[in-house]
């Protein structure tokens, strides 16, 4: 996972042992956030020679060489969209914050919506159609398209859950797991101390965050699983006496290029990111998460109750066992069910098939 730590950041393994520092120092970067293939992180950082403005600039983690996205110089804060060729980018505005959408190489800028100055941090949903907000110590979540917005809960951080129908809010002490319809909360973890920044393992069954020690301005990163209560500091060395802002770079536990490919899941749960280009993924066994991305996808969950989310372009989406939820997404797609799916989104035309499966 990434995190900063004084004027850098840094990468870790969950156990400690691979310890990286990415960033030279000196820009001072803010929040980094790992793309979808775990190759680029973007952060917010001070522009020396601009006079500490801040603007959202992107790191290739293999070749270290980073390009700026923004330059109005008022970010606070950026996140990836679920198949990376997008960004959203919190800028600060005549007092107020505007949520922008932007091409990853800082083209097609627009504004989605305004908030209030407050710590907007605005975070895309799993399958790329909402965004979730913080707005004067509440949670909101917001239509993408439409920009329509609602409450969800009180708190002071979140994370999105990985099949997108819930969301885990941090409140001080507790963390709680939010349902998206009705608004059910139930609790996740307890910490003895106040809990900070935080962050979610792929499968939504591990939370990294950070906690103050009060006796010697230490801040610690743990991992504990959720539910379980049981977990562990991360060893960082001796010279780092700081860990903030961590974030978990395991978003997918299968993913694909910005190319064309040809995914398998497991027989067990999976969470099968596409990316770009136009993608056949099946998802084999288990209750599968599948997000096909932008392109022509074809998508079969395979056996179990599996989420399926075509993204924008002309998609497939074939229901196998009777029992998925199907999205397609903007764009003009098709359903293929051996009986009646549990939910099907109005943007796909309904045919029913006993033997297709995607090629």
């Amino acid at each position: 996972m990434a995190f900063r730590s004084g004027d850098a950041i840094f990468a870790v393994d969950p156990g400690g042992n691979v310890l990286r520092r990415l960033t030279p120092g000196g820009a001072a970067p803010r929040y980094p956030s790992w793309s979808p293939d775990g190759t680029e992180i973007t952060y917010f950082g001070a522009v020396e020679e601009e006079g500490q403005t801040h603007d959202v600039s992107v790191l290739d983690v293999r070749s270290g060489r980073t390009r700026r996205v923004t330059s109005d110089g008022k970010a606070v804060w950026s996140s990836w969209s679920y198949d990376g060729s997008r960004l959203l980018v919190g800028v600060e505005r005549a007092g107020r914050v505007d949520v922008d959408v932007v091409n990853s190489d800082g083209t097609g800028r627009r504004r989605l919506f305004r908030v209030a100055r407050t710590r907007a941090r605005p975070l895309w949903s799993p399958e790329g159609s909402r965004v979730a907000f913080l707005r004067a110590g509440s949670v909101y979540v917001a239509d993408v398209l439409g920009a329509r917005e609602r409450p969800v809960s009180r708190g002071e951080d979140f994370e999105w859950l990985p099949d997108g129908r819930a969301l885990a809010v941090l409140q001080r002490r507790s963390l709680l797991r939010v349902s998206l319809a009705g608004g059910r909360a139930r609790l996740l973890l307890t910490s003895a101390e106040d809990v900070h920044d935080f962050t979610l393992s792929a499968d939504g069954r591990q939370v990294a965050y950070t906690r103050y020690v009060a006796a010697d301005d230490a801040v610690e990163l743990f991992i504990t699983r959720v539910e379980a209560g049981s977990g562990y500091k991360v060893a960082l060395g001796e010279e780092l006496t700081t860990a903030e802002e961590p974030d978990w770079q395991e978003r997918c536990s299968v993913y694909g290029t910005r190319g064309d490919d040809t995914l398998r899941g497991t027989s067990g749960a999976d969470r099968i990111c596409g990316l770009q280009g136009n993608d056949t993924i099946r998802g084999g066994g288990g209750d599968d998460v599948i997000l096909g991305g932008s392109g022509n996808d074809c998508i079969d969950g395979g056996t179990g109750n599996d989420w399926s989310f075509a993204g924008a372009g002309a998609d497939t989406l074939v229901d196998a066992a009777g029992r998925d939820t199907l999205d397609g997404g903007p764009g003009t797609d098709v359903g293929v069910h051996r009986r009646a799916a549990q939910a099907m989104t109005r943007s796909i035309e309904r045919r029913s098939s006993g033997n297709f499966r995607c090629r």
